[in-house]
């Protein structure tokens, strides 16, 4: 199940000479144990998060309010809520986020090593906070997430996927200032991995000439757009279909302005090219698969 890759499952069950405390214990390993079988068989998500739930309540009492125990089970409850969140602003997600500050709370107090396993955590919690259209917070911890980054050592290409990865969050949250500034950071990371023709670098400024096209700068995004759809058409036939968005934030501009002549010119180019043609796949911007089948289901 591909859930299992957002869970941690190194709980670590040790002995007590207390009484209480070994029952305590006893009752947690027994619920633990009831997680498992239900992660690993159980078709719907809401009785797992019943267990969790139960765990959640119980760790602290178990084992106290900062131990990793304790932090794994509220990671993974909030994980199974971001799960049942899907990518909207709901109950769950704001559980989920919620739940995500506790578990970073606990790991700073443990003084976890804030490497790539934390960063990629961290991430899921930034995601889930744009779901909810936190605005105040996003720049708060979108900022904490970028100087993390930045500070262990990732790759120039997972240091581009990340400031694209905010850049949309805060694109599809309309702020637009700072998303304009993760794109051109993206966009220069991509052209340094890839060179200036992959779709990468297009899609990066498309997203430029579109912040640019909503703040009335049309002459800065009818020159982004024209980049990006000569990056598309030097691509594959398959990628064509991603000059769609392009030739209609083109369209636009040439509509405001009257130019009804390129609007016509532009439609002719398509005719000519295909480039909307049914049997092509359309790429979308950014993809989240869902994880859990019933969840699937639900958000269709």
């Amino acid at each position: 199940m591909m859930l299992k890759k957002i869970l941690i499952f190194s709980i670590l069950l040790m002995s007590s000479a207390f009484a209480d405390e070994a029952a305590d214990k006893a009752e947690f390993k027994k619920l633990y144990a009831e997680f498992n079988d239900l992660y690993a068989n159980s078709e719907d998500i809401k009785p797992i998060i019943e267990v969790a739930t139960k765990l959640y309540e119980i760790a602290p009492k178990t084992y106290g309010r900062f131990h990793m125990n304790t932090a794994v089970v509220t990671y993974n409850l909030a994980a199974l809520y971001d799960e049942a969140g899907g990518t909207h602003a709901n109950s769950s997600e704001r559980k989920a986020v919620e739940l995500y500050k506790k578990y970073f709370k606990i790991l700073d107090r443990l003084n976890t090593p804030k490497d790539a396993s934390y960063l990629e955590q961290y991430k899921k919690f930034v995601i889930a906070e744009f779901n909810n259209f936190n605005v105040s917070s996003n720049h708060k911890y979108a900022e904490n997430a970028l100087k993390l980054a930045y500070s262990i050592n990732l790759s120039s290409l997972e240091i581009a996927d990340f400031e694209y990865l905010i850049a949309y969050q805060r694109f599809i949250t309309e702020e637009y200032e700072k998303a304009l500034h993760d794109f051109m950071k993206a966009k220069d990371y991509y052209i340094h991995v890839y060179g200036e023709n992959n779709a990468k670098v297009g899609r990066s400024i498309q997203y430029i000439a579109t912040i640019n096209l909503k703040n009335n700068n049309f002459e800065v995004a009818e020159e982004n757009y024209l980049k990006a759809i000569d990056i598309y058409q030097k691509m594959e036939p398959q990628i064509y279909k991603m000059t769609n968005d392009a030739f209609l934030g083109l369209s636009s501009i040439y509509l405001q302005q009257k130019r009804f002549d390129d609007i016509d010119t532009l439609r002719l180019h398509l005719i000519e090219t295909g480039a909307y043609a049914d049997d092509l796949e359309y790429l979308p911007i950014v993809r989240f698969n869902p994880s859990y089948p019933s969840v699937a289901a639900e958000n269709g």
